[in-house]
């Protein structure tokens, strides 16, 4: 098989097991022309449990209504774009009418990590510590954000982590507190490495790196023959990522819009 349809291949079976993922966790699921919108009405915070996923050709007039038909009551509209002729023509009229635009770069691991691991670092966290790091994740990212949508995003955390039955790697500091967290879900033989953070206080250690590759290692004694993890293609992890072994093989665009729910 040519590298291409190999990284193809990988490419869709991230994507249809994380789209079963989602559906399976939804409170509900509507099948529409274009793909699917998930609801998750106690969980309503949590963008990843509400939004509309585009798989196929669609206008832009097209994921406007049906986010508004479909996403109606929240105070955001959240498109996630799979098809790429779809993304790339939407793009630059959603960006000007004041979406937010998300680009995300999907990276496959070549053989076994390059970097070594300081194992002696790492540790197995457990849910509450996971939970803590990823509250503090999401103030530090969002500010002000509200107590109630913490809680709803922690709690759809600690969901999926069930489902996978995640490993949570991490560090801690000498009382117990943790420092820095990267998740491992493994489904037959995907490896996916998840939700890489550290404490602002704990940075510049090579915490990140360390845990990014031994999860990576885990996931091959796991048995994986795909493993992949998602960056930010307009941020700087992507590279630290590559230095471990990690190589681009897709991308995707996500968009996002603020509104008033009464309106």
């Amino acid at each position: 098989m040519r590298t291409d349809e190999a990284d193809d291949a990988a490419l869709t079976t991230f994507v249809a097991q994380t789209d079963r993922v989602t559906r399976q966790l939804a409170g509900s699921v509507r099948e529409l022309e274009v793909g699917f919108a998930v609801r998750t009405p106690d969980l309503s915070a949590v963008w990843s449990a509400n939004h509309l996923c585009c798989t196929s050709a669609a206008t832009r007039a097209t994921l406007e209504r049906l986010g508004e038909e479909e996403l109606a009551g929240l105070p955001y509209r959240h498109l996630i774009v799979r098809h790429r002729e779809t993304a790339e023509a939407v793009e630059p009229a959603l960006d000007a009418a004041g979406w937010r635009v998300e680009r995300d770069v999907v990276m496959l691991l070549d053989g076994t990590p390059k970097e070594p691991a300081d194992t002696g670092v790492v540790g197995e966290l457990t849910e509450d510590q996971m939970a803590m790091l990823m509250a503090q994740w999401l103030r530090e990212e969002f500010g002000d954000v509200r107590q109630q949508d913490v809680d709803d995003v922690v709690e759809y955390n600690r969901r999926v982590g069930r489902h996978y039955g995640e490993r949570r790697l991490g560090v801690v500091d000498a009382d117990g507190t943790p420092l820095a967290v990267t998740k491992l879900r493994v489904d037959g033989p995907l490896g996916w490495v998840e939700d890489v953070y550290t404490t602002p206080h704990a940075r510049n250690r090579g915490y990140a790196r360390t845990l990014v590759t031994q999860a990576a290692r885990a996931a091959r004694e796991a048995g994986c023959s795909v493993v992949v993890i998602v960056a930010d293609a307009d941020d700087w992890p992507q590279d630290l990522y590559a230095r471990v072994g990690f190589r681009p093989i897709g991308s995707g665009r996500v968009f996002h819009r603020v509104v008033d729910p009464a309106g």
